[in-house]
């Protein structure tokens, strides 16, 4: 969809700075039980609380404060991986793993777009701005 909407020309309207296109990238929770759960759940326990079970995704997004619709791009799971049979899950996946993993998806997808990127508090730290 993006490169047909490239190639007609209707991306020009997202053009910021005459040359950039800003894209958005934010977690989002899609589940969450304190019952219901897989090995691929990210797990969250608080003292004197039950485990809470969850799926987030990391979402990238073609933004423009002048349009009044945005384009999904491309999203990133956060998934707990490393499963063993016997113990479950190993470690625990994070939205900073997780936009680290969609940020390098992105370039390759999109290798000779200029973007710069919107990112809450997750993205001012050192090793992200390294990636950024």
């Amino acid at each position: 969809i993006f490169r047909h909407l490239q190639n007609s020309g209707k991306l020009k309207e997202f053009l910021n700075l005459d040359k950039y296109y800003y894209i958005a990238l934010d977690g989002t929770q899609y589940f969450s039980s304190y019952k219901c759960n897989c090995d691929k759940c990210i797990r969250t326990q608080k003292k004197g609380q039950p485990t809470r079970y969850s799926h987030s995704v990391i979402q990238a997004t073609l933004v423009d404060p002048e349009q009044k619709f945005i384009i999904p791009l491309i999203s990133e799971e956060i998934v707990n991986s490393d499963i063993d049979e016997n113990k479950g899950y190993n470690k625990q996946d994070s939205e900073q793993k997780a936009a680290k993993r969609l940020l390098k998806k992105l370039r390759e997808n999109l290798p000779n777009l200029n973007i710069i990127i919107l990112g809450d508090d997750l993205y001012s730290r050192e090793p992200m701005i390294k990636l950024l």
